[in-house]
């Protein structure tokens, strides 16, 4: 699917009542499921924030689900404590750059260290962490949302507020997007031309502010409109499909699909019933408790005697004639009790619920987010892996722009820590330490067997089998022998001082 050929006559407004009424089930459908786990992420289209109220009906287990599960996706991919993404050189580059520049491989990667701490600032000081929580929960719930990264600060659009169209292969072929203004609200220049178009309009007027991105020939190429009028060529944007800021994201993508399914609609079964069975729960249990007394109208005993009698009293009257009436439905209510904690135990497993939760602390152990992220891997077949490359590589670049870090012209390139990698920024760390620890079990030998060892190949081989780098951390013999040498004159020269020192004494005595 290409826009080459569509004709310039089409408004975007016309465009986007078309794409937008193909949807119309498929956004009714995203509703119900909205309010089945986070209402707020998509509400009705009569939503009033003064007059209705949001809840979730007669469970929130799925709203639980569904922010359990995205916490554990922020801590696994934006954890606080460690960058997602480091900067590298390939070899090549590298080994060309310290020789031109005369630097030692460490200083470079010292610099490359701090730039990203610097991108990463960014993203801390700007306070965007929180439209990252909402587009996760976005992802969840509804399975779609746009990250739009076209301006200064991140932000994130709704599925109501935007369309999009997709080739057989999956490659974006149109997205629109709708923002509702009134007209003093938006840029004076756009503000400008509408009205030169519609000199009698006032400042209050309500309007459509549209941005159009089509591919044509390869490339993005964004259009602006307020309505049916189209905005002059200097609101226009030309992007290559890598620095496209507008990136449609989905929790998954089905085959031939524009729009993704959510991890509550792969669910959708079952958070409607246990919607169900906690509805007639609540109704049985209601019933459960409500009872009336029972008298016979033909019988002595008055009923005001019985009602005003104190406690222990003496009332005249026969036995049978008053008689305690109830619903008797407990064991119905042991089977509609039972049947929703078997819908629980797999909605629980479906969201990540049941199982170990990670500390709620201000620092948490590698392990603890290793663990988490296999469970993440495993759980989600492959999706976080996906979404984490999705969300993370554009937003990277952001970043490295907001931080002022030009990477045109260069060999650097961000690469993005994903799948069980981006457990924990500092797996290079870790392996060296387990690279050290096995080095050191060599001290444990005695000297007679380490004479039979070749010292050098069972290195090299642990530095294998422990995925370091053996060029970067394991010294040449010819390194080792200049090293040996040095300590050697050192001892020497020690030796020296030790003994001129011991003569001026004893000369001293003499004297």
């Amino acid at each position: 699917m290409s826009y080459d050929n569509q004709p310039d006559t089409v408004s975007a407004k016309a465009e986007w009542g078309k794409l937008d009424g193909l949807r119309q089930a498929m956004l009714n459908r995203l509703e119900r499921l909205a309010q089945l786990t986070i209402p707020s992420v998509m509400t009705t289209t009569f939503y009033n924030t003064d007059t209705d109220q949001l809840t979730n009906g007669f469970t929130s287990l799925g709203g639980q689900g569904a922010t359990h599960l995205v916490n554990k996706l922020m801590l696994a991919m934006f954890a606080p404590s460690r960058p997602f993404m480091r900067l590298e050189f390939d070899d090549a580059a590298k080994a060309k750059l310290i020789d031109q520049l005369g630097v030692a491989e460490e200083d470079l990667t010292t610099a490359l260290v701090q730039g990203e701490r610097r991108a990463i600032q960014e993203l801390e000081q700007a306070g965007q962490r929180q439209q990252l929580f909402e587009l996760m929960l976005h992802l969840v719930c509804v399975g779609n949302c746009l990250l739009d990264l076209s301006g200064d600060d991140l932000n994130i659009v709704g599925i109501r507020d935007y369309v999009v169209r997709r080739n057989a292969k999956g490659k974006i072929a149109c997205i629109m997007i709708r923002e509702c203004y009134t007209l003093d609200e938006l840029e004076p220049e756009a503000a400008a031309e509408y009205k030169a178009r519609y000199p009698g309009c006032k400042w209050d007027t309500k309007v459509e502010l549209f941005t159009w991105v089509k591919l044509v020939r390869g490339d993005y190429r964004s259009t602006v409109w307020v309505d049916d009028l189209k905005l002059s060529d200097g609101f226009n944007g030309k992007y290559s499909p890598a620095s496209l800021p507008w990136r449609p994201l989905t929790w998954r993508l089905p085959a031939r699909q524009h729009y993704g399914v959510g991890r509550a609609e792969e669910y959708a079964n079952d958070l409607a019933e246990h919607e169900s069975l906690s509805h007639a729960l609540s109704d049985g249990s209601a019933l459960a408790t409500t009872f009336k007394w029972l008298a016979n109208p033909s019988g002595i005993t008055r009923p005001e005697d019985v009602t005003r009698a104190a406690n222990g009293a003496v009332v005249p009257g026969a036995q049978n004639d008053i008689s305690l009436l109830f619903a008797s439905i407990g064991n119905q209510l042991s089977t509609v009790l039972s049947i929703r904690q078997d819908v629980a135990q797999r909605l629980g497993r479906g969201f990540l619920m049941n199982s170990a939760v990670t500390r709620d602390a201000e620092r948490v152990t590698a392990e603890e987010i290793r663990i988490q992220a296999m469970e993440l891997e495993s759980s989600l077949g492959g999706t976080y892996s996906r979404l984490a490359l999705d969300a993370q590589q554009p937003l990277a670049l952001w970043l490295l722009r907001k931080a002022k870090i030009k990477l045109a012209g260069t060999q650097v390139k961000p690469v993005i820590i994903t799948g069980l990698d981006a457990l924990s920024r500092n797996a290079d760390r870790e392996r060296m330490m387990i690279f050290l620890q096995d080095v050191t079990t060599l001290d444990s030998i005695q000297p007679n067997t380490r004479l039979r060892l070749r010292e050098g190949n069972i290195i090299a081989d642990m530095a294998a089998g422990a995925g370091v780098d053996r060029v970067r951390y394991i010294a040449s013999d010819e390194e080792v022998a200049a090293a040996q040498e040095q300590i050697r004159q050192q001892q020497v020269n020690e030796q020296a001082s030790q003994a001129a020192i011991a003569v001026s004494a004893e000369d001293a005595i003499q004297e």
